[in-house]
């Protein structure tokens, strides 16, 4: 077994401390939630869900109208996430489009699946609230990958009055912890 510790001028150790035992207290500091205090259990940087993929991606364009719109994240998602996600027709101030959200078994991916086609030729956004959280009870980190999939933050004020500055739908889902609105990701269906 090695041995951590420092030779004394006759040749004995001083301070010994086994492997094992510095095993057993890096264990221990594991198990009773020791971590550095700059990061707490909410620090999305570290802890946080990511997105895997948003679809169709903020920007794109000629989305067909009986598209359907999928969110992947690397883990599964806290229940009533679906109730901070919305798509908006005619930008993201416009009305919500009528539609069901579905998840995965793993509760890792959400459909939105509108109840008609889309209207044609025209912008939609896809709201996903700041305070969405995942099983952990962690907020998603949207800063990892949110502008590589084409997202836009949200800050408040950018939503004027309505439906979302308001928080009427979604509870306390919409602002995240950076006091933000989450994040758009926009598309247009038609050619």
């Amino acid at each position: 077994m090695g041995m951590l510790g420092r030779r004394t001028k006759s040749g004995g150790r001083s301070g010994i401390l086994s492997t094992a035992g510095v095993a057993a207290i890096l264990a221990l500091a594991a198990l009773t939630g020791c971590t550095d205090s700059s990061s707490g259990p909410d620090d999305a940087a570290t802890d946080g869900a990511q997105l895997v993929s948003v679809t169709p991606a903020g920007g794109a364009t000629g989305i067909a109208p009986t598209t359907a719109v999928r969110i992947e994240f690397d883990r599964p998602m806290a229940d009533g996430t679906e109730d901070g996600c919305l798509l908006h027709a005619g930008g993201i101030e416009g009305p919500p489009v009528d539609g069901d959200w579905t998840w995965s078994e793993d509760h890792s991916v959400l459909t939105f699946t509108p109840h008609g086609p889309l209207a044609d030729h025209t912008d939609h956004a896809l709201h996903l609230g700041g305070g969405i959280l995942d099983a952990a009870g962690h907020h998603v980190d949207f800063d990892g990958h949110g502008m590589q999939m084409g997202g836009v933050h949200l800050e408040s004020g950018m939503m004027g009055g309505g439906m979302m500055g308001d928080g009427s739908h979604g509870g306390g889902l919409w602002e995240g912890p950076d006091g933000g609105l989450g994040w758009m990701f926009d598309f247009r269906t038609g050619s």
